[in-house]
């Protein structure tokens, strides 16, 4: 039956009002999406007025409008804060406009399996607070082990300085430089030169040493005479009159000694009968960079002496008193260094100064002993 001129009008009308009814509700949106095939997504932009064809090639890549395309997700487009962002070569970034926005991922059971903080550039595994640039909560462990194979852990990309290897076959750590434990100001160091183990900054301790007198020289001219008093026991040392009334030893300054700080001789020293406070005596440490074998001084000889005033109430018998003679590294040419030989020669002589009074008696060597000033640990070699 044919169809009259009037019905076919009104078809053709009704079709138009239907699609401008549909343009002009695409209009009213940003964006209205609808499939045209199994792979592809069509629809209209309202800001451009343009045609938007979004697809998936044969490579899985989103394609708009024919080009490789970048995809940006957000849950506040409005604010300008894109959460995930994919770019044209397939590079995921997270938090691409650098916002205070956090990101997780979750494990079976650790919901901050990794965390990051935006808010402090830092990263957490196991904690949603790290603490540093990276806190981990929980055992790390560097590969997975096996005969003859090690494992370096570098620092600040440094070639030498700051590597830390562990060597599997020899079970230890390998370090690239210096080891310090401890604070800025002090703290004990490994060298990797030459394997000492030092006090670092302002800690330094006292390495005290009794250095072997030459009993040999003594049995042979028979002086100084070693005496005992009550508990006490040492040399009794008259004034020196060209008498051998002397006492030689030689030292070998150890290796953990600073090299650097004057060390010192200490003669411990008692009454052998009572005097008067007030007088005095005086010792003197002669002293060389050089020691022959049978104790004598072999080359230029620097004196050091000490005058002792008896104090009130220090004047009895068997009175103990310490005196201290510094040795000046500096003197002989070269310094003193640790490894180094010197010999010493111990005498009492006179008294000075105006007016002064000799203590009578004799006075009794007890002890002999030297400190040094060490910064080592442990000396390698």
């Amino acid at each position: 039956m044919a169809t009259s001129s009037n019905a076919l009008t009104d078809d053709i009308l009704s079709g138009i009002a239907s699609l401008e009814a549909r343009v002009r509700h695409l209009e009213t949106l940003e964006y209205v999406a609808g499939c045209s095939n199994a792979d592809t997504v069509d629809g209209y932009h309202a800001a451009n007025g343009a045609s938007q064809l979004v697809a998936l090639d044969a490579n899985k890549q989103l394609l708009l409008n024919g080009a490789t395309a970048a995809i940006g997700i957000s849950a506040n487009p409005a604010g300008g804060v894109m959460g995930v962002y994919l770019d044209a070569t397939g590079y995921m970034i997270l938090n691409e406009d650098g916002g205070d926005v956090d990101s997780r991922i979750e494990g079976d059971a650790d919901a901050n399996l990794f965390c990051t903080d935006a808010s402090t550039d830092r990263v957490g595994i196991g904690t949603n607070a790290p603490a540093q640039k990276l806190d981990v909560a929980g055992n790390i462990q560097f590969g997975a082990g096996g005969a003859g194979v090690d494992y370096t852990l570098t620092v600040n990309g440094e070639t030498n300085d700051g590597v830390i290897t562990w060597m599997e076959d020899e079970d230890y750590f390998q370090f690239g430089d210096d080891i310090n434990l401890g604070g800025a100001t002090n703290y004990v160091k490994l060298s990797d030169t030459d394997g000492n183990l030092t006090w670092g900054g302002t800690y330094k301790k006292l390495l005290t040493m009794r250095p072997q007198l030459y009993a040999g020289r003594v049995s042979e001219v028979s002086k100084p005479t070693f005496v005992t008093l009550g508990a006490y026991g040492g040399y009794s040392m008259p004034i020196y009159s060209a008498d051998d009334e002397e006492l030689f030893f030689r030292e070998t300054i150890p290796g953990r000694w600073d090299g650097a700080t004057d060390f010192t001789v200490y003669l411990v020293v008692m009454l052998a009968s009572a005097e008067t406070a007030g007088e005095d005596f005086r010792y003197q440490v002669s002293w060389a960079s050089h020691v022959t074998d049978s104790g004598q001084l072999s080359n230029a000889v620097t004196d050091v002496e000490t005058q002792q005033e008896l104090a009130a109430g220090r004047a009895a018998q068997y009175s103990i008193y310490r005196l201290a003679f510094t040795i000046d590294r500096t003197v002989p040419d070269p310094d003193l260094a640790p490894g180094d030989h010197f010999g010493a020669r111990i005498r009492r002589i006179a008294a000075t100064g105006g007016g002064v009074d000799e203590v009578d008696g004799e006075v009794i060597l007890l002890d002999c002993y030297i400190t040094y000033t060490v910064d080592k640990v442990y000396k390698a070699s």
